[in-house]
């Protein structure tokens, strides 16, 4: 199958950045959001390697399933690479509640329904998540088929130095001849020994945003909550959904319980026609932007959905280590309490970009450095506002440092130039440092020279002819003395 609209450029994003461990993810008008910095690893506990010995299984009736130390609940997340010191796990063991919770602790939030579309959508557009570019064969779908059974750290290295794969054990042959199994398969434990089979090269664990950003184990690895809640469209209490006798679903708002067959839990594929008024739409593959993305499928290695079992019930995606054919980046599952934990669900934090810091503005030339009164002149530089920029003389001038009367509020349309003219009246030779402010700041100063005006620019605006006697001009001289002499008391030393 191909899909039209392979790819989507990087949008306009501000300048403002993601702290260390976090990457800014473009907002998408369609679905209202904003640019928001989202981890780039799923959460880990730092207090990890202290408390985890001490959490004890409950039993599968019980709810939350593990007893876990109140002070690892109460540790402040983290999203880092690992080091050899320092195998950084995903906070596991942890119910929705308690990872709204954990988000808030560090001025963040747990990602919301529509921040998670934000990033599969944009990821689902990029021809780099896929084996052979969008639509094609399957896209990658991280650490699902089972091999290893459970959870692995976050990677070492940095961003230009790990590898992709690391902690996979996949054949670095097949990943090499690009080998893999689409649709995805599951390793088999119920065997003895184990059949263990390989997504190969589909199971790396890194997808790219528009932007270049790398995010780790958006799919697979461990399932990551949802900030949502979702609403049943039975009665609320667990019954099976009740569905219109078109079969089309019972409208927005409604995570339809277990479409597939009405008679018990069980994944579906995205493309069930009850999923079309609204599931598909808020957590699943299809996309008004990608033609043809309603066909999409596991046999695209997409994922399958998992409808809500009753009202307030929680909301994981993503998929985890032995998710098989149903794990991938649209993966959702809904059957669980907001209280359930194990040690396959994790979370993920996002959060407002960091407040853009004005910068102050800076001056990298003045062109020409020196000039004669009445020439214009143009600054370049940075950081200049539309309106307001002063032009302020720091030294050489009898009020120094101050701004120029002819120089109070001039524009800059690019931000990088102002263009100026040399006052014509007062302006006498010498070099003067001369810096711009504007409502962020003070730039460094420049140094800038006036020269002698020259005479063919004054005489033609003198009510005189161009051949005068020498006493003529004296008497002239004598004339203009006193306005020398009040215009340099007024403006200079």
């Amino acid at each position: 199958m191909v899909i039209g609209g392979m790819a989507t450029a990087a949008s306009a994003l501000s300048v403002q950045s993601c702290k260390e461990g976090w990457v800014l993810v473009p907002g998408d008008s369609s679905l209202g959001t904003s640019d928001f910095c989202v981890m780039q690893f799923e959460a880990q506990n730092p207090d990890w390697y202290t408390y985890w010995p001490q959490i004890t299984d409950r039993g599968a009736g019980a709810e939350p399933r593990y007893d876990v130390p109140a002070a690892f609940t109460s540790a402040q997340p983290t999203s880092l690479y690992s080091t050899a010191t320092n195998h950084r796990i995903p906070w596991v063991f942890v119910t929705q509640k308690e990872a709204v919770a954990a988000c808030a602790s560090i001025g963040a939030h747990l990602v919301t329904i529509t921040e998670a579309q934000t990033i599969n959508r944009n990821i689902e557009m990029q021809n780099t998540n896929w084996l052979h570019g969008v639509g094609q064969s399957c896209m990658y779908g991280g650490h699902i088929d089972g091999d290893p059974l459970s959870f692995v750290p976050a990677p070492m290295g940095g961003e230009q130095q790990s590898d992709p794969y690391q902690y996979m054990n996949e054949d670095s042959n097949d990943i090499a001849r690009g080998i893999g199994q689409c649709p995805f398969v599951l390793s088999d434990y119920t065997s003895t020994p184990p059949a263990l089979r390989n997504n190969g090269i589909y199971s790396r664990r890194t997808l790219y945003l528009s932007t270049g950003a790398i995010l780790w184990d958006w799919s697979g690895n461990v399932g990551e909550w949802l900030a949502d809640t979702c609403t049943n469209n039975g009665n609320g209490n667990g019954a099976l959904a009740t569905f219109p006798a078109h079969g089309f679903g019972n409208g927005w708002g409604y995570f339809d319980y277990n479409p597939q067959n009405h008679i018990g839990a069980a994944y579906t594929e995205w493309t069930q026609p009850y999923l079309f008024d609204y599931e598909s739409i808020v957590l699943g593959p299809r996309n008004p932007a990608l033609p043809g993305s309603a066909a999409l499928n596991s046999d695209w290695g997409v994922g399958r959905y998992w409808g809500c079992y009753a009202n307030g019930y929680a909301i994981y995606r993503g998929g985890y280590a032995f998710k098989g054919a149903n794990g991938g980046v649209f993966n959702i599952d809904a059957g669980h309490t907001t209280n359930f934990n194990h040690n396959y669900v994790g979370f993920r934090c996002a959060m407002v970009p960091p407040a853009k810091k004005d910068t102050a503005p800076a001056i990298s030339s003045i062109q020409p450095s020196q000039a004669a009164p009445g020439t214009p002149l143009i600054i370049s530089g940075a950081n200049f506002t539309p309106a307001g920029n002063q032009i302020w003389c720091m030294s050489g001038c009898t009020y120094s440092p101050g701004v120029i009367p002819n120089a109070t509020d001039l524009p800059s349309s690019d931000g990088i130039t102002i263009a100026y003219r040399v006052p014509i009246v007062g302006a006498l030779p010498g070099t003067y440092a001369v810096a711009v402010k504007n409502e962020n700041g003070t730039s460094n100063t420049a140094f800038f020279a006036i020269t002698q005006a020259q005479t063919s620019s004054i005489l033609p605006y003198l009510p005189f002819p161009s051949a005068l006697t020498a006493s003529t001009l004296s008497a002239i001289d004598s004339m203009l003395a006193p306005i020398g002499d009040i215009l340099k008391r007024a403006f200079y030393k």
